[in-house]
């Protein structure tokens, strides 16, 4: 688990598919990500357990869920609201990780983006000790883009990804 002042990381489970499907499915999300093609709880339940849990288990980092506390419905113990995913992914075609990170919408333009990449950063560096760390980003997500320059990343040039060019970012502290 990671924390930080305004979020709450900590690993997907399958419990998270709901969330997951729903965060998936979005129309920002297929438009500046990708179609996932998440279209039932199974095929979240898949998707976590081939995709971030795998991850997780074979270098130590993954795509983790983003949380906030849940102050419209407090309980004794205060209970925590999914907002979105931030990690560190291992992708073939990238020689490091790189940062992923999406939100509902309703949750962005808030900092809690901002809050969950730091966190995420901060723990690649110093507790998986990471050297390199890139991210990619379609040009056209202007928002996603003046973050991770805002986070530090410097622009590398261009890769071709996944049928699209994106821009290749490295972070540098």
């Amino acid at each position: 688990m990671i924390l930080s002042s305004d979020v709450i990381i900590r690993r997907l489970s399958l419990c998270d598919a709901p969330f997951v499907m729903r965060l998936y499915n979005q129309p920002s999300f297929i438009r500046f990500i990708a179609d996932k093609h998440i279209t039932d709880i199974t095929a979240a339940e898949q998707y976590i357990s081939t995709g971030p849990m795998a991850c997780f288990a074979e270098n130590g980092f993954a795509l983790d869920l983003v949380s906030i506390p849940d102050l419209e419905h407090p309980t004794v113990t205060t209970s925590m609201l999914p907002i979105g995913v931030c990690g560190l992914l291992q992708r073939p075609e990238l020689a490091h990780p790189d940062l992923g990170f999406a939100l509902l919408d309703e949750y962005s333009g808030q900092g809690y983006a901002f809050a969950a990449c730091q966190a995420v950063l901060e723990h690649a560096l110093t507790v998986l000790k990471l050297e390199n760390i890139l991210a990619i980003v379609l040009p056209t997500n202007t928002r996603s883009v003046k973050l991770l320059e805002r986070l530090g990343f410097v622009l590398m040039g261009n890769v071709e990804l996944y049928g699209h060019m994106n821009f290749l970012y490295r972070y540098c502290r």
